[in-house]
This record gives C-alpha cells, structure tokens and sequence, in this order.
C-alpha cells in the first residue's frame, strides 16, 4: 500500500537501510553491516533477487538458506537433493 508515492523508497535503498545503514546506526559497523573478511557472515539466499523483480512480487520471495555468525540457521530442503539438505543431520 503506497499513500504517498513521494516517500517511497527503492529496493536497493531499503537492502542498505536493513544493511550497512543499520549496522552504522547501533555503532557496530566495524564487524556487521556488510560481507568482507572480518566481519560477522549474516546472510540469507532468497528464491529471488528482489533488485531484479517488480515490487509488487517482493513478498513472494522465500529464503533458502540463513546464516547467522557464520551458522546455519535455516535450510530448506531441496527437491534435486530427493527432499533434503544434503547435509548431515544434527546430531548425526
């Protein structure tokens, strides 16, 4: 729902403003906020490239993978892999 198209944002400006802009924000830049040797590796792989998709199609997106300090925290299974990870299973 867009009430004033003069305030809206584009998606590369709201990628940085969750990103490099929030880690500056609370002062931690130094280790978070952007992918390069040193820092922290919080990532999440989407089904899409929400800079490469109309907007209206954003919320459609999933996440496949999601790594928080350099940890999994989520996989999805993939049907190529008959349903799974491939990785082994916790505890295994």
């Amino acid at each position: 729902l867009v009430i004033d198209p003069a305030e809206t944002v584009t998606a590369a400006e709201a990628l940085r403003a969750f990103t490099t802009d929030a880690a500056h924000g609370c002062r931690m830049e130094a280790d978070r906020g952007t992918l390069e040797p040193g820092k922290r590796a919080d990532l999440a792989v989407l089904t899409a490239d929400p800079l490469a998709i109309p907007a209206t199609a954003v919320p459609d997106i999933t996440s496949l993978l999601t790594m928080v300090g350099g940890h999994v925290g989520h996989l999805t299974p993939w049907p190529e892999l008959g349903g799974t990870t491939g990785l082994p299973e916790p505890g295994a």
